[in-house]
């Protein structure tokens, strides 16, 4: 077991095989290339995404399907092959969250999920194009709808 000492979660323990490897980095944060999934509550659909070296970076995520039941996108050729996807079932889609002081204005960027490939723990931010998402889609619609402050 290896251990990370978080700013925000503490020491973290994961195993090796537990990496998440960015090959490229996160857009951003291209030097960041390795990170570890942490699910403190497995109830909860919120996660993060902690960079093993960086111990103060750690993005808030969420499983986008929980939110929005109908999302959905093709991901092309070309990250197929970089992640080495044979099946569906070895995909794991997150979308990074953008939370404000006030969590019901929180926003997912839908245009730009993170998929990993669950198997080789080969992973990639990939950018949607020809689509309508946006990288700030609101996590509770209903609450915009309403105009909650």
């Amino acid at each position: 077991m290896a251990k990370i000492e978080t700013t925000r979660f503490g020491v973290l323990e994961y195993k090796e095989e537990d990496v998440i490897h960015f090959e490229k980095g996160i857009p951003g944060f291209e030097e960041e290339k390795q990170f570890i999934l942490f699910q403190p509550d497995q109830e909860n659909p919120l996660a993060f995404l902690q960079s093993i070296y960086t111990v103060n970076l750690a993005f808030v995520i969420a499983n986008p399907f929980s939110f929005y039941p109908n999302y959905e996108f093709e991901l092309d050729e070309q990250s197929i092959a970089e992640l080495e996807i044979k099946d569906v079932n070895e995909v794991a889609v997150w979308g990074i969250l953008s939370i404000p002081e006030n969590f019901k204005k929180a926003t997912m960027n839908l245009k730009a999920p993170i998929i990993i490939n669950i198997k080789n723990k080969k992973a990639k931010q990939i950018i949607l194009h020809e689509t309508d998402y946006l990288t700030k889609t609101p996590l509770f619609p209903q609450q915009v709808k309403e105009g909650v402050k």
